[in-house]
C-alpha cells in the first residue's frame, strides 16, 4: 500500500468516512484549529495491480469529492511513486467527476494534487506539498488561513498574457512551448485530448484559447486538432478503440507555425 496526504478542515470525520481498503495512519493539527493533515493508507494492490488501481482510484476520488463537499479547499496529494500512466489516469478520473488537479516536480518525482479549487493547490505547492510542509519543509501551522483556505476562487495568475493582436504564428509558438511543458511529464502515453485543457488551465491560469486559435486559423479547432498545427512539439495518438491522446515530442524540431500556418 501507499500513503496519500490529505489536508482538510474539521467539517467531517475522516476516519469514519474512508472508503473500504483505506485507513488513516497519522494526524497533525494546525494551530488555527480549523484544519489537520492526515496520511491515508491504501491497502494491498495499490498501485501495483493495474485493474485494482483503476477501480480504487475512482472510489478514492469519488469519496474525496463527497467528503469535502463542505470543505472546498481540502487537498489530496499523491506521492511521486506513481508512474506517468497512473498519474494520467488520476487526471482523467478527476476531470470526469469535476475535481481540479495539478502535477508538480521534476520528471522522476512528480506529485499529483487533487482539490475542488486551484487556489488551495497553488498555495500548498509553493511550500513543497502537504507532506513536505507537515514534516519540516515549512510551517503548516503558521500559514495565513485567509490565503490558504479563503474564498476558494481558484484563480491563478497566467504566466504571460497572450496579446490581443497576436498573430497565428506567434500564438502557435506560445501554445507549442506551453503544451509541450504540460504534456512532457506524461510521456509516453500522453493525456486524453479532452483532458489537456484542465491541466493547461491549472498551470497557466487560463484555458487553451481554442476560439482565438480557430479564428486565426480560419476554421473550427478542437483539442485533438492542435497537434496538427504544431507537429514540431506534439503528436496525436489514436489507440484502437480508445479516445485520442496528445503526446509531447521528446525533441521539438523547427519553430512551430511554419508548416501549413500563416501569420
Amino acid at each position: 500500500g501507499i500513503g496519500i496526504s490529505l489536508l482538510c478542515s474539521h467539517e467531517f470525520n475522516v476516519a469514519a468516512l474512508l472508503p473500504p481498503g483505506c485507513w488513516m495512519s497519522t494526524k497533525e493539527e494546525c494551530d488555527s484549529g480549523t484544519h489537520a493533515w492526515h496520511e491515508i493508507i491504501i491497502g494491498k494492490g495499490f498501485p501495483d495491480n493495474q485493474h485494482q488501481f483503476t477501480e480504487q482510484a475512482k472510489v478514492l476520488l469519488q469519496w474525496f469529492k463527497g467528503a469535502t463537499q463542505y470543505d472546498i479547499n481540502a487537498v489530496l496529494e499523491f506521492p511521486p511513486i506513481l508512474s506517468p500512466p497512473q498519474r494520467a489516469l488520476l487526471h482523467d478520473v478527476g476531470k470526469k467527476i469535476g475535481l481540479q488537479h495539478k502535477s508538480s516536480g521534476d520528471k522522476r518525482a512528480r506529485r499529483l494534487m487533487v482539490c475542488r479549487t486551484l487556489a488551495a493547490i497553488k498555495h500548498i505547492q509553493k511550500r513543497g506539498g502537504i507532506s513536505a510542509v507537515a514534516t519540516g519543509g515549512g510551517t503548516i501551522t503558521n500559514l495565513p488561513q485567509e490565503e490558504a483556505f479563503g474564498s476558494g476562487a481558484g484563480n491563478v495568475a497566467a504566466a504571460q498574457a497572450i496579446p490581443e493582436n497576436v498573430s497565428l504564428k506567434e500564438l502557435l509558438r506560445i501554445l507549442a512551448e506551453r503544451l509541450h511543458a504540460v504534456l512532457l511529464p506524461y510521456n509516453p502515453q500522453g493525456m486524453l485530448a479532452d483532458s489537456v485543457d484542465s491541466e493547461y488551465l491549472a498551470t497557466f491560469g487560463e484555458p487553451i484559447p481554442l476560439k482565438l486559435l480557430g479564428g486565426l486559423a480560419g476554421r473550427r479547432v478542437l483539442y485533438e486538432d492542435i497537434p496538427s498545427l504544431i507537429p514540431t512539439h506534439l503528436t496525436l495518438l489514436r489507440p484502437p478503440g480508445g479516445k485520442p491522446r496528445i503526446v509531447a515530442n521528446l525533441t521539438p524540431t523547427d519553430t512551430p507555425g511554419g508548416n501549413g500556418a500563416s501569420a
